[in-house]
Order: C-alpha cells, then structure tokens, then sequence
C-alpha cells in the first residue's frame, strides 16, 4: 500500500509505503523483518525511480524516537539499523534517512507540501498502518491516493473507504476519486512505472 499525492501548490508528489498494513498494533513487531524492510524499500526505489533518477527515502522507526538506543525499544538498536546499512550498501544511488523518530519524521513532508523552497524527499516507508496515514491525511486531506504497488498492472483508489455514515446525503467529496485518476493516468504515460506495478 503505497499512498501519493501531488501538492496543488508546489506540484512536489508526496510517498508514503507501509511496511505493514491492515494487522493489530501488537503483530507489528513480530511482521517487521529485515527481508520484508528490504522487499519494500526496492519497490519504493523501483517506484521513486520512476520520477527522479537519485531518490531520497526516508524510514520512520518502529518505536517513539526510534527506540533511543533501547531506552524506549530494542527493533531498532537490534536489526533495524543494520537492516537499513546492508540495503543502503546495495543501493548507493538512494539517499536512505534512518530511522527517524515517528513523531518527526513528515515535519519536511508538511513544508514540502505548501513551500515550493523547502527541502524535498520522494518518500517515506511507515512501519504500520496509522503511523503513516495519520500524517498522509492531515497533509494531503482529499488529494491522497491509494496505489498498490508491484503489481503487474496500475492500480489506484481514493485513500478512504466507504463513508457510510454519508451515504445518501448528497455531501461526498469527489478530489480523492479526481487524483486516483489523475495518479493513474500519469502513472500510465511514465513507461517506466509500468515496469513496477
């Protein structure tokens, strides 16, 4: 699950992927391995590689703060990090950032969106699903897409379920939809994505 948006302000296109998806907080930590890390972060390259030839990505930690050294969790301090060296070693043209502490990892995510001189990034892998979609959906409310990427085909969808709570009442809002679109339809003219859905 990887959601993207493209800023109506700075056109700047915002990535997060998730490492995990739908599953209880409590299974995160026993899903996360260093293989699943590495089989997302070369989607993410294949995908980011598409739009920029050097991308730079970024990886949120498991725990708050990204475990400060085991003070507040071991995931990090114990595999993650040489996760992200080994992976970074085999993928030198990538700039790899972290793990970063969750609470500030979209901080430059939010300034890329509404400042067309901030520092840029191509995107973030989350390790779960809220720790990527809360700020996906504070910063980029309506123009966020869903995409499953590795595919052999494009797939896109609003990033929001069904809203039953206003089925009928005339007051949906339609841009998610408009973007899934759009996302699909530039995905489609860019032939090297094709190449990695």
């Amino acid at each position: 699950m990887l959601f993207t948006a493209k800023s109506p302000i700075t056109g700047w296109r915002f990535n997060t992927l998730l490492a995990t998806t739908h599953i209880a907080l409590c299974e995160v930590p026993k899903k996360l391995t260093k293989e699943l890390i590495h089989s997302k972060l070369d989607l993410f390259k294949d995908f980011c590689t598409s739009y920029t030839d050097k991308p730079t990505l970024k990886v949120a930690g498991i725990n708050p703060h990204a475990g400060e050294e085991g003070v507040l969790g071991n995931e990090e301090k114990d595999w993650l990090n040489n996760a992200l060296i080994d992976w970074n070693e085999k993928n030198r043209e990538v700039k790899l950032l972290g793990p970063i502490s969750p609470d500030s990892c979209w901080n430059s995510s939010a300034k890329a969106w509404r400042d067309k001189n901030a520092e840029r990034h191509n995107g973030i892998l989350a390790m779960y699903h809220d720790q990527g979609l809360i700020p996906m959906k504070i910063i980029a409310l309506n123009y966020s897409v869903n995409t499953t990427i590795g595919l052999p085909f494009i797939r896109t969808s609003p990033d929001h379920g069904t809203g039953f709570d206003i089925a009928g009442k005339g007051i949906a809002q339609s841009q998610s939809m408009i973007e899934a679109i759009k996302a699909a339809i530039e995905m489609t003219k860019n032939s090297r994505l094709l190449n990695t859905h």
